[in-house]
């Protein structure tokens, strides 16, 4: 990474070697620990804070879940032996709990 030092309403320019496409990013203004900074990009350059690119590579990344072969079972996914795998355990797990004769907090 490099890094460089910046006063205010000084720039930095990123140009692409081979269509010779120039970012400027500039600092616009510091208010105590916080820094504005100005980005001129193309068009088609998308320029998002890391928090909002981050995001939307998290809703792309379901989307590329494999399908078909390629797809874990989910037979495959269970440990050998494991009593809340399958259709029984999806029953056990969903069906209402067995009738225990009051709210727990009677008859006493």
């Amino acid at each position: 990474m490099l890094v460089l030092a910046r006063r205010k309403l000084e720039s930095i320019e990123i140009t692409d070697s081979r269509t010779q496409e120039t970012v400027r990013v500039s600092v616009v203004d510091i208010r105590g620990e916080k820094v504005r900074l100005g980005v001129d990009a193309p068009i088609d350059y998308v320029v998002d804070r890391e928090e909002i690119a981050d995001a939307k590579r998290a809703e792309i990344a379901p989307r590329s879940k494999p399908t078909g072969r390629d797809a874990p079972s989910p037979k495959r996914l269970c440990r050998v032996g494991d009593p809340w795998a399958g259709a029984a355990a999806h029953k056990r797990r969903h069906s209402p709990p067995a009738a225990t004769g009051g709210l727990g907090g009677e008859g006493r």
